[in-house]
């Protein structure tokens, strides 16, 4: 698979698609996603940069990693792949997102406005958390799970979780 990095600069393509490969923008001194950032395979590098997607952040697949804030400003669509794999990787998200299939948590995703989490499992692990200070609406009968090291649930003070699951039931 290909592997390209960004070696310094301004990284800030209009688009930017991964299928796979490694894209690596950890030594960029600034990176932007202005329109969209989409991760369906392959692992997308952050190193320690701080991020901003100003659009709508998709991921299908692959993994986005990193030490680092990836802001994202319009939301995301999240129905497969991992977010982590750094250990101190939070991904704070604004605008409307979704969650619609399992996926992998090893960061802290941080819902600041409306989290929709209609199928899938989240999986949390290794220090996954998740923390909700909009509103998280659950239409899932699935599962948050908590896998090896300590994962975290976290509501704040002005966070709703409002649950509105099937038959079946929502276990946490």
């Amino acid at each position: 698979a290909n592997s390209f990095s960004i070696t310094g600069g301004f990284f800030a393509p209009l688009n930017t698609v991964l299928n796979g490969g490694t894209l690596d923008v950890s030594a960029a001194g600034v990176a932007v996603f202005p329109n969209s950032l989409r991760v369906a395979g392959g692992v997308l590098n952050l190193g320690t940069l701080d991020a901003v997607d100003q659009g709508v952040l998709t991921q299908t697949g692959g993994t986005i990693t990193g030490d680092t804030r990836l802001r994202v400003i319009d939301g995301a669509s999240f129905s497969g792949g991992t977010l982590g794999g750094g250990s101190a990787m939070l991904v704070q998200l604004s605008g409307v997102s979704n969650i619609s299939g399992t996926f992998t948590d090893d960061a802290t995703l941080e819902n600041d406005q409306w989290l929709n989490w209609s199928s899938g499992d989240i999986m949390l692990r290794a220090g996954g958390a998740l923390q909700n200070n909009g509103i998280m609406y659950i239409t899932a009968d699935r599962r948050i799970e908590a896998g090896t090291g300590a994962a975290q649930l976290g509501n704040s003070v002005n966070g709703v979780i409002a649950v509105y699951a099937g038959a079946g039931e929502t276990d946490i």
